[in-house]
């Protein structure tokens, strides 16, 4: 059962990047400091969302 909750909190974290990362572009267009930042203050780990799905893209 554990590796479903894994499964399952990796997904949610990676579905909340990604809406979180296309609604910041309402307010900064692009990927610029303010950008970071606006997504930084939502999501503290941001970044390390960022290089996960990376990783899983290969």
């Amino acid at each position: 059962m554990r590796s479903y909750t894994t499964l399952w909190d990796t997904i949610t974290q990676a579905i909340d990047y990604v809406l979180t990362h296309e609604l910041a572009h309402r307010l900064a267009h692009h990927h610029g400091p303010a950008f970071w930042r606006l997504l930084e203050r939502v999501i503290p780990d941001c970044y390390e969302r960022k290089t996960a799905l990376e990783k899983a893209e290969r």
